[in-house]
């Protein structure tokens, strides 16, 4: 989904925790995070990032450096969802082809 989408509510969905990118053409990540911590400021967001250049907007924003792995962004989720009794966890879930 587009976070122009998001930001100007021209969809009406329910979105549980927004994940984007730091560099995008139009608007940068900080500058996302900070339309939607205006019209959506409960909504959780996650910061993934390959960039090394200045990001003092966005330090305070809970941040995923590229690249990472399936285990890195469950764990980076998990952390933005800690002590939100509405979300069911698998702890216990094992592979498909495990038995």
């Amino acid at each position: 989904m587009s976070w122009r989408w998001l930001i100007t509510g021209a969809v009406a969905i329910a979105v549980d925790v927004v994940v984007t990118d730091y560099m995008m053409p139009g608007m940068n990540g900080g500058q996302v995070a900070a339309r939607l911590a205006a019209s959506h400021p409960e909504l959780p967001l996650l910061l993934v990032t390959g960039y090394m250049g200045p990001t003092d907007d966005v330090l305070h924003l809970p941040r995923l450096s590229k690249p990472f792995g399936q285990q890195a962004i469950a764990s980076a989720l998990a952390e933005l969802f800690a002590g939100d009794d509405k979300v069911v966890r698998l702890h216990n879930r094992k592979p498909a082809d495990s038995k």
